[in-house]
């Protein structure tokens, strides 16, 4: 190669080198930015709502009032406040999947009954075999002897495969299934000890914690006086996924677009914050009938473990956009659930002439939770004392 060429190879290099770091250091830029501007609320945007709305109830909504805007729904087991109760401490005991564990506020229940609630809900939680078999253990552990239990899942979390794999929390959820009722409270105990109870885990905690935040000031240290921060970037999702899963980013670039954060106020709640909402899809009352030729082996497995559990349960349909969404929830009920569950039907108990803020997949967003917390209040408050029981429904 001659030194022309070398000299014409370096100053391409460096210019593409250049470029390079230049668009990094901007993407990196505009990363921090992003983060940042999702940790900049400290009121809740819907409290004033919540507050007037409550008021009509007799609610004190005061807790809502200062909220986090979180990037991940998430909770640490540790975190769960359920985890943390003592046997027979629940009234209610509430298990289901996101539909929930982003739509619905324990307190305001609470509040509307004089109950105490209890939930175990997340995104992603399939109602497997699995599953059903730690709801067993949670409700002979948690529930009071006159309690009730509340399933409360949408159709797709369960209408998977019967021995399909756990989603979340999932060693604690094999662990915590595979027991029969006294392995299970011997477990819970044991782990309620081990992770939130004794000195020493408060003292390795702690000492995490701390450890945690010497390592930040280490890299802040680094990177701000002596330029050895390296970027982090989302290399996969922002530059890899475009191209080789097109059309799963775009959709997720939508709703990200959309989302703007998950509001958390306690461990208790979370709601998807979309400021942007375009009402396009609202929740509404719905009268619509049950297939009665409906049929499902994987529902039906399930189900066997979930209506031989000894205790009061009801099925739940929450609030939703779609008449044939609740028809299909209404048949999954009448086929299998009918016989042993009372039902908790939002779309009946839902008013005509409102609607509430939902997105196409059968979530709340916004205010919506807190109008689906009190149409379950309403209906807990009143037929709570005759659900579950071996009597003709109320409506």
């Amino acid at each position: 190669m001659s030194s022309r060429n070398i000299i014409v190879f370096v100053i391409v290099t460096l210019l593409a080198g250049s470029l390079l770091s230049v668009f990094l250091q901007t993407a990196y830029v505009g990363h921090e930015k992003e983060q940042r501007a999702k940790n900049d609320i400290t009121e809740n945007p819907f409290y004033d709502e919540f507050r007037k709305t409550g008021a009509r109830y007799g609610l004190d909504m005061g807790f809502t009032k200062n909220a986090g805007c979180m990037t991940g729904t998430q909770l640490d087991l540790e975190k769960m406040p359920l985890l943390a109760k003592g046997p027979k401490s629940c009234d209610i005991l509430l298990v289901g999947d996101s539909s929930m564990a982003w739509g619905l506020i324990p307190e305001v229940v609470e509040q509307m009954t004089g109950l105490v609630m209890g939930t175990f809900t997340s995104e992603a939680l399939i109602l497997n075999i699995t599953t059903a078999s730690m709801i067993r253990n949670l409700a002979s552990y948690y529930l009071k002897d006159d309690g009730l239990l509340i399933l409360s899942f949408g159709g797709w979390t369960q209408e998977q495969d019967a021995n399909s794999m756990v989603l979340v929390y999932s060693s604690w959820i094999y662990s915590a299934a595979g027991l029969n009722e006294e392995g299970f409270k011997k477990f819970i105990e044991e782990w309620r000890s081990s992770r939130l109870g004794s000195r020493r885990a408060m003292l390795q905690q702690i000492a995490f914690s701390e450890y945690r935040k010497y390592i930040a000031e280490v890299k802040q240290t680094l990177g701000k006086n002596y330029y050895l921060s390296l970027l982090q970037l989302p290399l996969y999702s922002e530059y890899i996924e475009p191209v080789v899963n097109p059309g799963w980013y775009k959709h997720k670039k939508a709703m990200k677009e959309m989302i703007r954060c998950f509001l958390r106020w306690n461990n208790r709640s979370i709601v998807m914050y979309m400021p942007g909402h375009d009402r396009k899809y609202m929740s509404k009352d719905s009268e619509s009938r049950p297939d009665p030729k409906f049929r499902n082996k994987d529902i039906e497995a399930v189900s066997k473990i979930l209506n031989a559990i000894p205790c009061r349960k009801a099925y739940q349909i929450h609030i939703n956009f779609d008449d044939a969404k609740y028809a299909k929830l209404r048949s999954i009920y009448n086929t299998y659930y009918r016989e042993s569950c009372g039902l908790i039907d939002l779309g009946m108990e839902h008013p005509k002439d409102e609607s509430y803020e939902v997105d196409e997949k059968e979530h709340t967003v916004n205010t919506g939770g807190f109008y689906q917390s009190v149409l379950i209040g309403k209906a807990l408050k009143r037929d709570f004392a005759s659900l579950g029981r071996k009597t003709p429904p109320s409506r």
